[in-house]
C-alpha cells in the first residue's frame, strides 16, 4: 500500500459493503459508498480549480463529512490542514498564514470565525452538512465533478497537516505523511491484535489531532466501522456503547 487512498480503494473493493462510517448527524457509508464519495468530492474541489499541490484548511468538529472532504482533498492531491476550531480569530489568522491554504473548509458554525480572518482565503465552503450555506460560501455537500487523474500518492507524500504551537507560543505546522503514519496505524492495530473486519470504533476526540484522526485511520485499515460524535457527552458514550456495540474507542484520561 503507497497511500491512505490505496487503502480505502482496497477496502472498497473487497469489503464494499461494511459499514465504514456512521456519525450522530445521520450520514452512513459503507466502504463502497465512501469511495464513491469521495471520489465525486475530489472532482468537485478540482472543479473548483484546486489541484495536486495545494492546501485547504478545515475548520470543523467531527463528522463523516468532515473525513470525506479530507480523503476527497487528498486523493486529489491536496493536502488538508486540520485546524483546531477552538482557536480565537487572532490564532486562527496565524495559522491560516502558515499553511497558506488556497481555500478554507469549515462547518457552518464556524463561517463567522473564519470570515473574521484578515486575509482569508476568497474559495470557502461550508461543509458538514447543516443548512444552506451562508453567504459567501459555496455548500460542501453540491461538490461534484469528474474524477481528477490521480496524483502520484507514495509512502513519502504528505496527507494532511496538523498544527502546535509546542512549547513556544508559535503556531508550527507538522507534517503527517501517509508511509509513516500507515506503519504506525498498523504496528498499533497488530498489537491490539484483536481487531477484526466489522470491528466497531467509536470517535470521540476531535478529528483535527492526530489522536482522532489516527484512530479513523486504524480502524479503516483494518475494515472495521467509525461510529463519529460530534462532541464528547458522556450519557452519549454510554449510550453508544451499548446500542452500537462499540469495542474500541480512545478517550483523553
Amino acid at each position: 500500500m503507497q497511500s491512505w487512498i490505496h487503502v480505502l480503494e482496497w477496502r472498497a473493493t473487497v469489503r464494499p459493503g461494511v459499514t465504514a462510517l456512521v456519525d450522530d448527524r445521520g450520514a452512513e457509508f459503507s466502504y463502497a459508498e465512501l469511495r464513491a464519495a469521495f471520489e465525486r468530492r475530489a472532482g468537485g474541489w478540482a472543479a473548483l480549480g484546486v489541484g495536486d499541490g495545494d492546501t485547504v484548511a478545515i475548520v470543523a468538529k467531527n463528522s463523516a463529512d468532515f473525513l470525506v472532504h479530507a480523503f476527497a482533498l487528498m486523493r486529489a492531491g491536496i493536502r488538508p490542514a486540520f485546524v483546531n476550531w477552538r482557536l480565537s480569530p487572532r490564532e486562527l489568522a496565524e495559522v491560516l498564514a502558515l499553511v497558506e491554504p488556497a481555500a478554507v473548509a469549515a462547518d457552518a458554525e464556524f463561517t463567522t470565525l473564519v470570515d473574521a480572518v484578515p486575509g482569508r482565503p476568497r474559495l470557502r465552503v461550508a461543509i458538514g452538512g447543516r443548512g444552506p450555506a451562508p453567504l459567501g460560501w459555496l455548500d460542501g455537500g453540491a461538490l461534484t465533478g469528474a474524477v481528477p487523474p490521480r496524483p502520484a500518492l507514495r509512502g513519502d507524500t504528505v496527507l494532511a497537516l496538523v498544527h502546535t504551537s509546542g512549547t513556544t507560543g508559535k503556531a508550527k505546522a507538522i507534517p503527517l505523511r501517509h508511509g509513516a503514519l500507515m506503519m504506525s496505524v498498523a504496528d498499533f492495530a497488530i498489537e491490539i491484535g484483536d481487531q477484526v473486519a466489522g470491528s466497531h470504533h467509536l470517535q470521540i476526540l476531535p478529528l483535527f489531532h492526530l489522536g482522532g484522526f489516527g484512530q479513523c485511520l486504524q480502524a479503516l485499515l483494518t475494515a472495521g466501522t467509525v461510529y463519529v460524535h460530534t462532541a464528547f457527552d458522556p450519557a452519549a458514550v454510554i449510550d453508544a456503547i451499548e446500542r452500537d456495540r462499540i469495542e474500541f474507542f480512545t478517550a483523553g484520561p
